[in-house]
């Protein structure tokens, strides 16, 4: 009987421990409640120019996390009215003062919390605000309209689009926009989100990709952005996957190089500080075996390619595996971390910084 009573009693308290875990959880309710009892007047008037977030910052990005992971349908309003009031204290802040703002070094949390629950209507919407806010920053507008055309293609019924034209409006059109080719070299986050959601639109098929964006590609700015994408996806097949290029996506990739040389790079050459990320994706694809052509054709305007490095392989069963960063949370989600498999080298992974 003595076993059996302290059986239950170990039972009881495994329960009570669960049901502590399962409380710290806490509702999207709760968790608002504790993330905007730190929105102190103390804590918003505390200057912040970037690196480490400030342990207050920490906390509520640890909370934002907690609330990605909840259903949607119970957590859609909570971030409806965070993503709200988030935008409402930026604007009365003003574009001076947000950017020495704590409030600045939380925009990618708050977008990654739209991305989690972007299946909303009212939480789609509200990326559509963030796109459409003159004082968000670039680099975070461009992360917002990864979510936007994600939601818009989701829309899109491909039965009714077999030749991609609907879906390569939208990708260019919301993404692209009117903006200059000086703006697009300094905004990499707007060409990855080109180029990600168009490999997974069509498939990772570098020809279609280039059908479906070439017919709105009419400006200069537009049509850098839709030849990143095709170099995109070109190196994603044959560098990530170790897929062979058939001989019209080598053809594709060649013409693109010239293009680069004749036109593109004079354009960057002009500007301080670009983000080439089309030049350094060429320059890597230039230093892959099987693109001769493309690295005869770079050295002899002068460009070298970038020697290509197989990144790591993980480590396997009996090996042991690195330890993990004891860093606190951090600003970024890592959604498009592994850039290896799209054919870029470490030395190019420039071309995706954080820009103002």
């Amino acid at each position: 009987m003595k076993r059996i009573g302290l059986c239950a009693a170990t039972v009881g308290l495994c329960l009570a421990f669960l049901s502590a875990v399962c409380a710290a959880a806490g509702t999207p309710q709760e968790i608002y409640d504790q993330y905007e009892a730190l929105n102190t007047p103390e804590n918003l008037a505390k200057e912040y120019v970037g690196g480490r977030p400030l342990p207050f910052m920490q906390q509520q990005m640890t909370l934002l996390a907690e609330l990605c992971a909840a259903k949607t349908a119970e957590a859609g309003p909570t971030v409806v009215r965070i993503v709200d009031e988030y935008l409402a204290r930026a604007h009365a802040l003003g574009d001076p003062q947000f950017q020495i703002s704590p409030l600045k070094g939380m925009q990618l949390s708050i977008i990654d919390l739209v991305r989690s629950h972007n299946g909303s209507e009212a939480v789609f919407q509200r990326a559509q605000l963030i796109v459409k806010n003159p004082i968000i920053r670039e680099y975070a507008r461009g992360r917002a309209l990864d979510v936007v055309v994600h939601g818009l293609l989701a829309k899109v019924d491909i039965k009714t689009d077999l030749d991609g034209s609907t879906r390569g409006r939208i990708l260019v059109d919301t993404v692209i926009a009117d903006i200059t080719i000086s703006q697009l070299l300094h905004a990499p986050a707007r060409l990855m989100a080109l180029a990600t959601n168009a490999d997974a639109a069509f498939g990772g098929d570098p020809l279609a990709v280039r059908r479906a964006l070439a017919p709105p590609a009419t400006t200069v700015p537009r049509r850098y952005a839709v030849d990143c994408a095709s170099v995109f996806v070109l190196a994603k097949k044959q560098l990530g996957e170790k897929k062979p290029l058939v001989n019209e996506e080598q053809k594709l990739m060649l013409d693109i190089c010239r293009k680069w040389l004749d036109e593109y790079r004079p354009l960057v050459a002009a500007e301080s500080y670009p983000s080439d990320v089309l030049g350094q994706r060429l320059q890597v694809l230039g230093g892959w075996k099987d693109n001769k052509a493309v690295a005869d054709l770079l050295v002899k305007n002068g460009v070298q390619p970038m020697p290509y490095a197989e990144p790591p392989a993980p480590p396997g069963p009996d090996q042991p595996k690195p330890p993990k960063p004891q860093s606190g949370p951090r600003e970024f989600s890592t959604r498009n971390a592994p850039l290896a498999a799209s054919g870029l080298a470490p030395g190019a992974r420039r071309g995706f910084a954080q820009s103002s």
